[in-house]
């Protein structure tokens, strides 16, 4: 997948997605079609099962703007939540020795200085049951041109000072 300006926060979520549902292993059924959600799921948490994983959007703000490109900071952030801490513990450590192993594979989609951030747990009350969540906040950096044609136009200028 290449990620593209105008598709950032779709295309990092998409790569987030797709690498963790393929490299992790369901603890609670192999048959749950469904654990990795991109907000908490709406419906009834007692019919979907803990443990769950939340991707959120991305997160961007421009680090800097140069006639010819700009560099965006990108932070995802990424939790567990499960109805046993160390579950929750265990998926995050999964979480972030895939991701450690993916970053050649995120710098082939123009995502660099790939670092983790902080890691936080807290816990609360979903349908009656206490959910304990770890997470964890991943931050990157990317750069784009600007511009739609970033050659410089070379023209002519003729001896009467115009543009021929």
């Amino acid at each position: 997948m290449s990620v593209t300006q105008k598709t950032l926060n779709s295309d990092i979520f998409s790569i987030f997605y797709n690498m963790l549902d393929s490299k992790l292993t369901d603890p609670l059924s192999s048959s749950r079609n469904k654990w990795i959600f991109s907000v908490f799921p709406e419906s009834n948490i007692n019919t979907i099962g803990y443990p769950i994983i939340i991707i959120s959007p991305a997160d961007t703000r421009h680090d800097y703007f140069t006639i010819a490109q700009k560099k965006d900071i990108i932070t995802i952030r990424i939790e567990v939540y499960a109805t046993a801490m160390v579950t929750a513990d265990e998926l995050l450590s999964d979480i972030n020795f895939e991701i450690e192993n993916y970053i050649p594979d995120l710098r082939c989609n123009n995502l660099f200085d790939i670092m983790q951030g902080e890691t936080y747990t807290s816990f609360e009350t979903r349908g009656g049951t206490r959910a304990h969540i770890r997470g964890t906040i991943w931050n990157m950096k990317m750069t784009f041109p600007k511009g739609a044609n970033l050659r410089p136009k070379t023209e002519e200028i003729n001896a009467s000072g115009r543009i021929a």
